[in-house]
């Protein structure tokens, strides 16, 4: 284990928090996979879940999710009202904490890192950090207590593999709407990546050892140009079909 010599990265991880508090998807995109990977072990999947006043966008051309979970590692949102408050989910899936702390980022950027730039060795992680240490925005920061899984018996189904047993962390997050109509009229993406390391490791800067999911692309737009998922305030998920209607 290596101790990274950037001592200004865990204030900058500390810094950009504060700052921060101040059915069928397609897709395609960059999702920087380096080799087949272990999701859980080795990589994280991230997944974008429409809230209040969202719709996801997609078309049936799309792609296939590098991670092989649920939405596209590009999506564009529809913000039907940019005059009320609005909601997006992120669900970070496969959490594997092997029972000791931890501690989950979700980072955001408006700058995406070139693939051959590597400000952070991950050696232990299939998916590289992509987002600039220099324009780094943490959306939600989480503390995981260890986890312990209890003593199970045999049943004639079978028995629980301790191993193979995932979190799922869900945040939802309050969008800037005061920033959306700008990035809306600018045609901007924002892109997303979640990152989890031992609670201990991030006291002690040492940040080699982390945990990335891929990275997600988001657009902007005021409607979906054809097909959307949507959710209701109920936090019930509908979909649209503009062929249906056609």
């Amino acid at each position: 284990m290596s101790k990274v010599k950037h001592k200004g990265i865990k204030k900058t991880l500390i810094g950009a928090t504060m700052l921060a508090t101040a059915p069928v998807w397609a897709k395609t995109g960059d999702s920087g996979v380096k080799s087949p990977g272990n999701i859980g072990g080795n990589q994280l999947a991230l997944i974008e879940i429409p809230g209040h006043n969202v719709n996801i966008c997609y078309d049936e051309v799309g792609h296939t999710k590098s991670t092989g979970n649920l939405t596209a590692n590009n999506i564009t949102m529809a913000i039907p009202n940019t005059g009320i408050n609005s909601q997006l989910l992120f669900q970070v899936r496969d959490v594997l904490t092997k029972g000791v702390e931890y501690t989950l980022f979700l980072a955001s950027s408006s700058v995406l890192l070139a693939p051959e730039v590597n400000e952070i060795p991950t050696s232990n992680s299939i998916q590289p950090l992509r987002l600039p240490l220099d324009s780094l925005g943490i959306l939600a920061i989480y503390h995981i207590p260890a986890q312990q899984m209890l003593t199970s018996t045999q049943t004639r189904l079978g028995k629980v593999s301790p191993d193979f047993t995932r979190s799922i962390i869900t945040f939802g997050v309050d969008l800037n709407m005061n920033e959306i109509p700008t990035l809306i009229a600018n045609n901007e993406t924002i892109f997303v990546q979640a990152a989890l390391l031992p609670t201990a490791d991030f006291h002690a800067n040492i940040f080699d050892n982390m945990i990335l999911s891929e990275v997600d692309t988001l657009g902007f737009v005021n409607s979906c140009p054809g097909d959307s998922v949507n959710a209701d305030d109920s936090g019930t998920k509908s979909s649209t079909d503009t062929k249906s209607t056609k």
